[in-house]
Protein backbone atom coordinates (compact mmCIF):
# COMPACT_ATOMS: atom_id res chain seq x y z
CA UNK A 1 0.00 0.00 0.00
CA UNK A 2 1.21 3.46 -0.97
CA UNK A 3 2.40 5.13 2.24
CA UNK A 4 0.81 8.47 3.19
CA UNK A 5 -0.77 10.78 5.80
CA UNK A 6 -3.82 12.39 5.67
CA UNK A 7 -3.31 15.07 3.70
CA UNK A 8 -0.38 13.74 1.64
CA UNK A 9 0.99 10.34 -0.25
CA UNK A 10 4.12 9.23 -1.20
CA UNK A 11 4.85 7.66 -5.22
CA UNK A 12 6.98 4.60 -4.23
CA UNK A 13 9.43 3.10 -6.72
CA UNK A 14 8.18 -0.28 -7.61
CA UNK A 15 11.46 -1.71 -8.58
CA UNK A 16 13.84 -0.39 -5.65
CA UNK A 17 11.23 0.85 -2.74
CA UNK A 18 12.48 4.13 -2.98
CA UNK A 19 10.52 7.14 -2.73
CA UNK A 20 10.30 9.13 -6.06
CA UNK A 21 8.17 12.13 -4.77
CA UNK A 22 5.24 12.73 -2.16
CA UNK A 23 2.38 15.34 -3.02
CA UNK A 24 -0.88 16.51 -1.39
CA UNK A 25 -4.08 15.20 -2.16
CA UNK A 26 -6.26 17.42 -3.70
CA UNK A 27 -7.94 19.82 -1.02
CA UNK A 28 -11.78 20.41 -0.43
CA UNK A 29 -11.26 23.81 -1.64
CA UNK A 30 -9.24 22.92 -4.97
CA UNK A 31 -12.31 20.79 -5.49
CA UNK A 32 -15.12 23.65 -4.62
CA UNK A 33 -13.02 25.54 -7.59
CA UNK A 34 -13.33 23.19 -9.86
CA UNK A 35 -16.83 24.31 -11.40
CA UNK A 36 -14.88 27.35 -12.11
CA UNK A 37 -12.71 26.33 -14.20
CA UNK A 38 -15.57 24.16 -16.03
CA UNK A 39 -17.17 27.28 -16.45
CA UNK A 40 -13.65 29.48 -17.86
CA UNK A 41 -13.02 26.35 -19.77
CA UNK A 42 -16.29 26.47 -21.64
CA UNK A 43 -16.44 30.22 -22.43
CA UNK A 44 -12.65 30.09 -23.71
CA UNK A 45 -13.56 26.62 -26.43
CA UNK A 46 -16.84 29.40 -27.26
CA UNK A 47 -14.35 31.42 -28.57
CA UNK A 48 -12.26 28.75 -30.73
CA UNK A 49 -12.41 27.59 -34.26
CA UNK A 50 -11.63 23.55 -35.18
CA UNK A 51 -8.01 25.05 -36.58
CA UNK A 52 -7.39 26.86 -33.19
CA UNK A 53 -8.52 23.17 -31.25
CA UNK A 54 -6.27 21.79 -33.37
CA UNK A 55 -3.14 24.01 -33.59
CA UNK A 56 -3.81 23.36 -29.47
CA UNK A 57 -3.27 19.91 -30.51
CA UNK A 58 -0.16 20.08 -32.45
CA UNK A 59 1.34 22.66 -29.98
CA UNK A 60 0.79 19.38 -27.37
CA UNK A 61 2.31 17.25 -29.32
CA UNK A 62 5.73 19.82 -29.61
CA UNK A 63 6.12 20.36 -26.27
CA UNK A 64 6.00 16.51 -25.04
CA UNK A 65 8.22 15.72 -28.01
CA UNK A 66 11.00 18.15 -26.08
CA UNK A 67 9.84 16.82 -22.49
CA UNK A 68 10.25 12.77 -23.96
CA UNK A 69 13.19 12.07 -21.53
CA UNK A 70 11.78 13.48 -18.85
CA UNK A 71 8.07 11.82 -18.97
CA UNK A 72 10.14 8.32 -20.24
CA UNK A 73 12.53 8.43 -16.81
CA UNK A 74 9.15 9.65 -14.56
CA UNK A 75 6.98 6.41 -15.92
CA UNK A 76 9.83 4.30 -15.55
CA UNK A 77 9.94 5.75 -11.36
CA UNK A 78 6.83 6.05 -10.59
CA UNK A 79 5.29 3.10 -12.62
CA UNK A 80 8.10 0.38 -13.04
CA UNK A 81 7.58 0.25 -17.04
CA UNK A 82 11.02 -0.48 -18.36
CA UNK A 83 12.84 2.71 -20.13
CA UNK A 84 12.14 0.88 -23.33
CA UNK A 85 8.90 0.93 -23.53
CA UNK A 86 8.55 4.09 -21.48
CA UNK A 87 10.14 5.45 -24.19
CA UNK A 88 7.29 4.12 -25.94
CA UNK A 89 4.43 5.13 -24.54
CA UNK A 90 5.47 8.57 -25.36
CA UNK A 91 6.03 8.25 -28.48
CA UNK A 92 2.73 6.42 -29.09
CA UNK A 93 1.13 9.88 -26.98
CA UNK A 94 2.44 11.67 -29.26
CA UNK A 95 1.43 10.01 -31.97
CA UNK A 96 -2.51 9.71 -30.44
CA UNK A 97 -1.78 14.12 -30.26
CA UNK A 98 -0.92 14.47 -33.83
CA UNK A 99 -3.43 12.02 -35.18
CA UNK A 100 -6.61 14.36 -33.03
CA UNK A 101 -4.90 17.63 -34.28
CA UNK A 102 -5.66 15.82 -38.16
CA UNK A 103 -8.68 14.54 -36.99
CA UNK A 104 -10.17 17.19 -35.65
CA UNK A 105 -10.16 19.49 -38.82
CA UNK A 106 -11.73 16.38 -40.86
CA UNK A 107 -14.72 16.08 -38.56
CA UNK A 108 -17.37 17.63 -40.38
CA UNK A 109 -21.33 18.39 -40.62
CA UNK A 110 -23.33 15.98 -42.20
CA UNK A 111 -26.17 17.18 -45.03
CA UNK A 112 -29.83 15.15 -45.07
CA UNK A 113 -32.26 15.68 -47.46
CA UNK A 114 -35.81 16.36 -46.09
CA UNK A 115 -37.22 16.24 -49.42
CA UNK A 116 -37.22 12.87 -49.35
CA UNK A 117 -40.60 11.39 -48.65
CA UNK A 118 -43.89 12.47 -50.24
CA UNK A 119 -45.67 16.11 -49.73
CA UNK A 120 -41.93 16.97 -47.57
CA UNK A 121 -41.23 20.31 -47.47
CA UNK A 122 -38.32 21.44 -50.10
CA UNK A 123 -34.80 22.05 -48.00
CA UNK A 124 -31.57 21.42 -46.18
CA UNK A 125 -31.19 18.81 -43.18
CA UNK A 126 -27.27 19.24 -41.16
CA UNK A 127 -26.59 17.20 -38.41
CA UNK A 128 -23.25 17.87 -36.87
CA UNK A 129 -21.56 17.07 -33.42
CA UNK A 130 -21.14 18.88 -30.26
CA UNK A 131 -20.32 18.16 -26.62
CA UNK A 132 -21.91 16.21 -24.36
CA UNK A 133 -20.70 18.28 -21.80
CA UNK A 134 -17.66 18.44 -19.14
CA UNK A 135 -15.11 14.93 -18.53
CA UNK A 136 -14.06 13.75 -15.96
CA UNK A 137 -11.41 10.80 -16.56
CA UNK A 138 -10.05 8.41 -14.56
CA UNK A 139 -7.17 6.80 -15.49
CA UNK A 140 -4.82 3.90 -14.47
CA UNK A 141 -1.17 3.16 -13.23
CA UNK A 142 -0.17 0.89 -16.35
CA UNK A 143 -0.34 3.74 -19.19
CA UNK A 144 -0.14 6.65 -17.04
CA UNK A 145 1.09 8.72 -20.07
CA UNK A 146 -1.16 7.64 -23.48
CA UNK A 147 -4.26 6.44 -21.73
CA UNK A 148 -4.26 10.27 -20.12
CA UNK A 149 -3.90 11.62 -23.99
CA UNK A 150 -6.37 9.28 -25.02
CA UNK A 151 -8.83 10.77 -22.56
CA UNK A 152 -7.87 14.69 -23.31
CA UNK A 153 -6.79 14.59 -26.79
CA UNK A 154 -10.61 14.46 -27.91
CA UNK A 155 -11.90 16.96 -25.32
CA UNK A 156 -9.61 19.50 -26.78
CA UNK A 157 -10.53 18.51 -30.28
CA UNK A 158 -14.60 18.65 -29.56
CA UNK A 159 -13.66 21.98 -27.08
CA UNK A 160 -15.05 20.31 -23.63
CA UNK A 161 -13.48 21.00 -20.11
CA UNK A 162 -11.71 18.19 -18.64
CA UNK A 163 -10.95 17.11 -15.09
CA UNK A 164 -8.35 13.95 -14.95
CA UNK A 165 -8.21 11.78 -11.73
CA UNK A 166 -5.02 9.35 -12.26
CA UNK A 167 -4.15 6.72 -10.13
CA UNK A 168 -2.62 7.14 -6.89
CA UNK A 169 0.04 4.94 -7.33
CA UNK A 170 1.39 6.36 -10.42
CA UNK A 171 0.03 10.28 -10.45
CA UNK A 172 3.11 12.06 -10.96
CA UNK A 173 3.30 11.73 -15.30
CA UNK A 174 -0.49 13.26 -14.97
CA UNK A 175 0.46 15.91 -13.15
CA UNK A 176 3.72 16.82 -15.47
CA UNK A 177 1.06 16.75 -18.47
CA UNK A 178 -1.33 18.99 -17.23
CA UNK A 179 2.27 21.49 -16.10
CA UNK A 180 2.83 21.47 -19.95
CA UNK A 181 -0.51 21.79 -21.53
CA UNK A 182 -1.11 24.86 -18.72
CA UNK A 183 1.56 26.54 -20.71
CA UNK A 184 -0.64 26.66 -23.70
CA UNK A 185 -3.31 27.65 -21.62
CA UNK A 186 -4.74 26.89 -18.54
CA UNK A 187 -8.43 26.00 -19.72
CA UNK A 188 -7.24 22.79 -21.39
CA UNK A 189 -7.05 20.04 -18.45
CA UNK A 190 -7.22 19.99 -14.63
CA UNK A 191 -5.83 16.88 -12.92
CA UNK A 192 -6.59 15.74 -8.89
CA UNK A 193 -5.76 13.92 -6.66
CA UNK A 194 -8.66 13.70 -4.08
CA UNK A 195 -8.81 10.90 -1.55
CA UNK A 196 -11.08 8.26 -2.14
CA UNK A 197 -14.10 9.42 -0.27
CA UNK A 198 -14.35 12.62 -1.99
CA UNK A 199 -14.13 11.02 -5.77
CA UNK A 200 -17.65 9.88 -5.81
CA UNK A 201 -18.52 13.30 -3.77
CA UNK A 202 -17.86 15.79 -6.32
CA UNK A 203 -18.44 12.95 -9.51
CA UNK A 204 -22.03 13.01 -8.10
CA UNK A 205 -21.68 17.03 -7.22
CA UNK A 206 -20.35 18.93 -10.20
CA UNK A 207 -22.31 18.62 -13.95
CA UNK A 208 -20.24 16.65 -15.73
CA UNK A 209 -21.70 15.17 -19.40
CA UNK A 210 -19.45 12.42 -19.60
CA UNK A 211 -17.69 9.87 -16.82
CA UNK A 212 -14.64 8.19 -18.59
CA UNK A 213 -13.02 5.00 -16.50
CA UNK A 214 -10.47 3.07 -17.63
CA UNK A 215 -9.45 0.26 -14.64
CA UNK A 216 -10.59 -2.82 -12.93
CA UNK A 217 -13.89 -4.97 -13.87
CA UNK A 218 -14.92 -4.32 -9.89
CA UNK A 219 -14.17 -0.31 -9.88
CA UNK A 220 -16.16 0.33 -13.35
CA UNK A 221 -18.88 -1.23 -12.35
CA UNK A 222 -19.08 0.94 -8.84
CA UNK A 223 -18.57 3.83 -11.55
CA UNK A 224 -21.20 2.68 -13.37
CA UNK A 225 -23.63 2.79 -10.70
CA UNK A 226 -22.68 6.19 -9.32
CA UNK A 227 -23.05 7.89 -12.80
CA UNK A 228 -26.31 6.18 -13.98
CA UNK A 229 -27.79 9.18 -15.10
CA UNK A 230 -24.65 10.05 -16.98
CA UNK A 231 -22.93 9.09 -20.40
CA UNK A 232 -19.98 6.80 -19.26
CA UNK A 233 -17.21 5.06 -21.15
CA UNK A 234 -15.75 2.38 -19.46
CA UNK A 235 -12.49 0.65 -20.51
CA UNK A 236 -12.32 -2.58 -18.22
CA UNK A 237 -10.33 -5.95 -17.92
CA UNK A 238 -9.87 -8.88 -20.33
CA UNK A 239 -8.77 -12.39 -20.36
CA UNK A 240 -6.30 -12.11 -24.04
CA UNK A 241 -6.71 -15.33 -26.35
CA UNK A 242 -4.64 -16.21 -28.90
CA UNK A 243 -5.78 -19.17 -30.98
CA UNK A 244 -3.17 -20.71 -33.59
CA UNK A 245 -4.13 -23.02 -36.38
CA UNK A 246 -2.36 -25.84 -38.13
CA UNK A 247 -1.93 -23.57 -40.89
CA UNK A 248 0.50 -21.46 -39.06
CA UNK A 249 3.14 -24.03 -38.47
CA UNK A 250 5.66 -22.70 -40.67
CA UNK A 251 6.14 -19.60 -38.60
CA UNK A 252 5.99 -20.63 -34.83
CA UNK A 253 9.24 -18.80 -34.20
CA UNK A 254 7.83 -15.55 -35.69
CA UNK A 255 4.74 -16.10 -33.67
CA UNK A 256 6.59 -17.23 -30.28
CA UNK A 257 8.45 -13.85 -30.45
CA UNK A 258 5.09 -12.17 -30.67
CA UNK A 259 3.34 -14.26 -27.93
CA UNK A 260 6.00 -13.74 -25.56
CA UNK A 261 6.51 -10.06 -26.38
CA UNK A 262 2.57 -9.20 -25.90
CA UNK A 263 2.06 -11.75 -22.85
CA UNK A 264 5.36 -10.79 -20.41
CA UNK A 265 6.34 -6.85 -21.70
CA UNK A 266 6.20 -4.72 -18.59
CA UNK A 267 5.04 -7.99 -16.45
CA UNK A 268 2.11 -8.73 -18.47
CA UNK A 269 0.22 -5.33 -16.77
CA UNK A 270 -2.08 -4.37 -19.09
CA UNK A 271 -5.79 -5.33 -19.88
CA UNK A 272 -4.79 -6.72 -23.92
CA UNK A 273 -1.72 -9.20 -22.38
CA UNK A 274 -1.83 -12.04 -23.50
CA UNK A 275 -3.06 -14.55 -21.01
CA UNK A 276 -4.65 -17.54 -23.03
CA UNK A 277 -3.15 -19.54 -25.95
CA UNK A 278 -4.59 -22.15 -27.49
CA UNK A 279 -2.92 -24.43 -30.21
CA UNK A 280 -3.93 -27.06 -32.42
CA UNK A 281 -3.26 -30.16 -31.31
CA UNK A 282 -1.00 -30.80 -34.65
CA UNK A 283 1.38 -27.96 -33.76
CA UNK A 284 1.14 -27.97 -30.18
CA UNK A 285 4.53 -29.58 -28.94
CA UNK A 286 6.59 -27.87 -31.66
CA UNK A 287 5.12 -24.76 -30.64
CA UNK A 288 5.91 -25.18 -26.96
CA UNK A 289 8.96 -26.02 -27.12
CA UNK A 290 9.62 -23.16 -29.81
CA UNK A 291 7.87 -20.69 -27.09
CA UNK A 292 10.36 -21.85 -24.14
CA UNK A 293 13.20 -21.17 -26.49
CA UNK A 294 12.24 -17.60 -26.93
CA UNK A 295 11.40 -17.36 -23.52
CA UNK A 296 14.64 -18.01 -22.39
CA UNK A 297 16.18 -14.80 -24.62
CA UNK A 298 13.67 -12.48 -22.89
CA UNK A 299 14.88 -10.37 -20.28
CA UNK A 300 13.81 -9.94 -16.61
CA UNK A 301 15.15 -7.26 -13.97
CA UNK A 302 15.94 -3.77 -13.50
CA UNK A 303 13.85 -0.98 -15.97
CA UNK A 304 16.66 1.29 -16.30
CA UNK A 305 18.26 -1.33 -18.86
CA UNK A 306 17.44 -0.99 -21.87
CA UNK A 307 17.23 -4.57 -22.75
CA UNK A 308 14.75 -4.98 -19.75
CA UNK A 309 11.36 -5.62 -21.05
CA UNK A 310 9.44 -7.78 -18.36
CA UNK A 311 10.15 -5.49 -14.63
CA UNK A 312 8.40 -4.84 -11.69
CA UNK A 313 5.03 -5.62 -10.89
CA UNK A 314 3.38 -2.19 -9.29
CA UNK A 315 3.69 -3.13 -5.75
CA UNK A 316 4.49 -6.34 -3.34
CA UNK A 317 0.63 -6.97 -3.25
CA UNK A 318 0.46 -7.49 -6.70
CA UNK A 319 3.05 -10.38 -6.75
CA UNK A 320 1.59 -11.98 -4.08
CA UNK A 321 -2.13 -12.38 -5.70
CA UNK A 322 -0.98 -13.83 -8.91
CA UNK A 323 1.80 -16.37 -6.70
CA UNK A 324 -1.98 -17.38 -4.35
CA UNK A 325 -3.95 -17.74 -7.75
CA UNK A 326 -1.40 -19.75 -9.55
CA UNK A 327 -0.54 -22.00 -6.23
CA UNK A 328 -4.60 -22.78 -5.78
CA UNK A 329 -5.43 -23.78 -9.65
CA UNK A 330 -2.08 -26.45 -9.37
CA UNK A 331 -1.30 -26.25 -12.48
CA UNK A 332 2.05 -27.39 -14.22
CA UNK A 333 4.44 -25.08 -14.55
CA UNK A 334 6.58 -25.61 -17.59
CA UNK A 335 9.24 -23.28 -17.45
CA UNK A 336 11.95 -22.41 -14.90
CA UNK A 337 10.64 -19.38 -13.15
CA UNK A 338 11.31 -20.49 -9.59
CA UNK A 339 15.71 -20.74 -10.67
CA UNK A 340 14.78 -17.23 -11.19
CA UNK A 341 17.59 -14.78 -9.51
CA UNK A 342 14.61 -12.27 -8.68
CA UNK A 343 12.59 -14.67 -7.15
CA UNK A 344 13.20 -13.10 -3.70
CA UNK A 345 12.57 -10.07 -5.34
CA UNK A 346 9.46 -8.16 -3.41
CA UNK A 347 7.66 -6.47 -6.81
CA UNK A 348 9.81 -8.64 -10.24
CA UNK A 349 7.94 -11.76 -11.11
CA UNK A 350 9.53 -13.82 -13.74
CA UNK A 351 7.14 -15.21 -17.01
CA UNK A 352 5.25 -18.13 -15.83
CA UNK A 353 3.98 -20.75 -18.40
CA UNK A 354 1.06 -22.56 -17.27
CA UNK A 355 0.10 -25.98 -18.52
CA UNK A 356 -2.43 -29.05 -17.76
CA UNK A 357 -5.42 -26.34 -17.04
CA UNK A 358 -8.20 -27.09 -14.88
CA UNK A 359 -6.91 -31.16 -14.30
CA UNK A 360 -5.79 -30.78 -10.97
CA UNK A 361 -8.50 -28.40 -9.82
CA UNK A 362 -11.21 -27.81 -12.21
CA UNK A 363 -12.81 -25.38 -9.80
CA UNK A 364 -10.05 -22.82 -9.92
CA UNK A 365 -10.12 -23.00 -13.65
CA UNK A 366 -12.01 -19.87 -14.02
CA UNK A 367 -9.10 -18.27 -11.92
CA UNK A 368 -6.61 -18.57 -14.60
CA UNK A 369 -8.07 -18.60 -17.61
CA UNK A 370 -11.48 -16.56 -17.28
CA UNK A 371 -10.87 -13.86 -14.93
CA UNK A 372 -7.90 -11.36 -15.97
CA UNK A 373 -4.34 -12.36 -14.09
CA UNK A 374 -2.62 -8.80 -14.78
CA UNK A 375 0.53 -10.28 -14.78
CA UNK A 376 3.48 -12.31 -16.48
CA UNK A 377 1.54 -15.64 -16.69
CA UNK A 378 0.23 -17.43 -20.07
CA UNK A 379 -2.13 -20.39 -19.73
CA UNK A 380 -1.62 -23.25 -22.91
CA UNK A 381 -3.63 -25.50 -23.93
CA UNK A 382 -3.80 -27.86 -27.26
CA UNK A 383 -7.16 -27.96 -29.36
CA UNK A 384 -8.28 -30.29 -32.06
CA UNK A 385 -11.72 -28.40 -33.23
CA UNK A 386 -12.07 -25.07 -34.20
CA UNK A 387 -15.93 -25.11 -32.58
CA UNK A 388 -14.74 -26.28 -29.27
CA UNK A 389 -11.66 -23.04 -29.31
CA UNK A 390 -14.47 -20.43 -30.02
CA UNK A 391 -16.86 -21.68 -27.79
CA UNK A 392 -14.15 -21.44 -24.52
CA UNK A 393 -13.37 -17.69 -25.71
CA UNK A 394 -17.35 -16.29 -25.90
CA UNK A 395 -17.79 -18.49 -22.61
CA UNK A 396 -15.62 -16.06 -20.76
CA UNK A 397 -17.63 -12.48 -19.36
CA UNK A 398 -15.04 -10.67 -21.03
CA UNK A 399 -14.65 -9.50 -24.62
CA UNK A 400 -12.06 -7.16 -25.15
CA UNK A 401 -9.60 -8.24 -27.42
CA UNK A 402 -8.43 -11.70 -29.34
CA UNK A 403 -5.42 -12.59 -31.38
CA UNK A 404 -5.44 -15.33 -34.25
CA UNK A 405 -2.93 -16.66 -36.32
CA UNK A 406 -3.90 -18.38 -39.66
CA UNK A 407 -3.50 -18.11 -42.88
CA UNK A 408 -6.75 -19.34 -43.90
CA UNK A 409 -8.64 -16.33 -44.68
CA UNK A 410 -11.91 -18.17 -44.31
CA UNK A 411 -10.77 -19.05 -40.72
CA UNK A 412 -9.69 -15.45 -39.65
CA UNK A 413 -13.05 -14.40 -41.36
CA UNK A 414 -14.68 -17.00 -39.07
CA UNK A 415 -13.41 -15.42 -35.99
CA UNK A 416 -14.08 -12.05 -36.78
CA UNK A 417 -17.76 -12.73 -37.34
CA UNK A 418 -18.00 -15.36 -34.26
CA UNK A 419 -16.08 -14.10 -31.42
CA UNK A 420 -17.72 -12.23 -29.05
CA UNK A 421 -15.01 -9.16 -28.64
CA UNK A 422 -14.35 -5.65 -29.33
CA UNK A 423 -11.14 -6.29 -31.48
CA UNK A 424 -9.51 -9.14 -33.49
CA UNK A 425 -6.51 -9.44 -34.42
CA UNK A 426 -5.14 -11.74 -37.24
CA UNK A 427 -1.72 -12.95 -37.29
CA UNK A 428 -0.70 -10.92 -34.45
CA UNK A 429 -1.32 -10.58 -30.54
CA UNK A 430 -4.26 -9.55 -28.87
CA UNK A 431 -1.94 -6.62 -27.38
CA UNK A 432 -1.58 -4.90 -30.50
CA UNK A 433 -3.57 -1.55 -30.13
CA UNK A 434 -3.26 0.88 -32.88
CA UNK A 435 -4.25 3.68 -31.13
CA UNK A 436 -6.60 5.28 -34.10
CA UNK A 437 -8.65 2.34 -33.90
CA UNK A 438 -12.40 2.11 -32.30
CA UNK A 439 -11.23 0.61 -29.01
CA UNK A 440 -12.95 -1.28 -26.38
CA UNK A 441 -15.02 -4.34 -25.55
CA UNK A 442 -18.20 -6.17 -25.03
CA UNK A 443 -19.61 -7.60 -22.16
CA UNK A 444 -17.41 -7.44 -18.37
CA UNK A 445 -14.96 -5.42 -20.53
CA UNK A 446 -16.73 -2.07 -21.03
CA UNK A 447 -18.12 -0.11 -23.23
CA UNK A 448 -18.12 2.84 -25.66
CA UNK A 449 -14.33 3.02 -27.46
CA UNK A 450 -11.20 5.03 -27.63
CA UNK A 451 -9.53 6.15 -30.56
CA UNK A 452 -9.30 9.20 -32.98
CA UNK A 453 -12.96 9.95 -34.47
CA UNK A 454 -13.77 7.04 -32.57
CA UNK A 455 -13.70 8.96 -28.87
CA UNK A 456 -15.19 12.03 -30.64
CA UNK A 457 -18.45 9.88 -30.93
CA UNK A 458 -18.55 9.33 -27.35
CA UNK A 459 -17.58 12.70 -26.10
CA UNK A 460 -20.98 14.37 -28.42
CA UNK A 461 -24.29 14.00 -29.24
CA UNK A 462 -25.87 14.87 -32.60
CA UNK A 463 -27.66 17.90 -33.24
CA UNK A 464 -30.02 18.31 -36.62
CA UNK A 465 -31.16 21.81 -37.69
CA UNK A 466 -33.66 21.77 -40.78
CA UNK A 467 -33.53 24.66 -43.08
CA UNK A 468 -36.67 24.71 -44.97
CA UNK A 469 -36.77 27.00 -48.56
CA UNK A 470 -40.77 28.00 -47.56
CA UNK A 471 -42.72 28.71 -44.03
Amino acid sequence: MTPSSRNRTQIINPYDGEIVDEIAFTSESEISNLEKFISNSTQFYRKTSSFDRSEILKACADKLKKEKSRFSSLIKSEAGKPITLADLEVDRAISVLEWMSAETLRTSSKTIKIDSTAKADAGLGISERFPIGPIFGITPFNFPLNLLVHKVAPAISIGSPIIIKPSPKAPLTAFLFDSILNKINENLLKVILPTDDKVSFFSENLNFGVVSFTGSDSVGQIVKRQNWNRKTILELGGNAWVGIDQSAGDILQEITSKVVSGGFSYSGQSCISVQNIAVHETIYEPFKKTLKKTLNEFVTGDPSNSNTLNGPLIDAESKHRILTMIEKSRCKIINSSDESPYQNHPTILSPILLEDIGLNNPEMFDSVVDEEIFGPVITLRPYSKTDALINSINRARYGLQAGFFTLNFNQAYRFFREIESGGIIINDVPTSRYDHQPYGGVKASGCGREGAEFGIEDYTYRKFLALKTSV
